[in-house]
């Protein structure tokens, strides 16, 4: 963990929504170039991101949690407590803007939390959007 936090320490640079909606202005034409050769069917090949709000439920101490868990991820560590709940919390706000990254990060709480009924119920809840996406778009997310 403490490799993480020094490897990538500091705050980073974080442009405004209007920043982001100018640059991806900038590169409308060649991005819809390359979306259209090769990702068929992707109508913005990058979209804008929200700003976290303010008042974001990811409070500081979280981010230790969340600096353990992406190195627990990567080496294969059972997943336990705070980690599940923070994958499960994370899941529940990109739910409404992101329901496959939502789905995701519920079946990762899932492997730490194996029996929970949330995170089940959550689960299903997911994949039932999805069937109801698929029946009247036609076609998978």
């Amino acid at each position: 963990m403490t490799m993480l936090l020094k490897s990538f320490s500091g705050g980073g640079v974080q442009v405004s929504l209007e920043q982001q909606q100018q640059i991806q202005a900038l590169f409308k034409e060649s991005n819809q170039k390359v979306a259209e050769e090769y990702f068929k069917g992707r109508d913005v090949l990058f979209p804008v991101q929200p700003l976290p709000a303010e008042n974001s439920t990811i409070v500081e101490s979280e981010y230790e949690v969340l600096a353990d868990l992406i190195y627990d991820l990567k080496f294969g560590a059972l997943l336990l407590g705070k980690k599940v709940d923070l994958l499960r919390d994370a899941a529940i706000l990109l739910e409404s803007t992101d329901l496959n990254k939502a789905y995701e990060l519920m079946k990762l709480a899932q492997q730490g939390r194996p029996e929970g009924a949330f995170i089940k119920s959550k689960i299903t809840q997911y994949e039932a959007d999805f069937d109801s996406i698929d029946s009247t778009a036609g076609e998978k997310i």
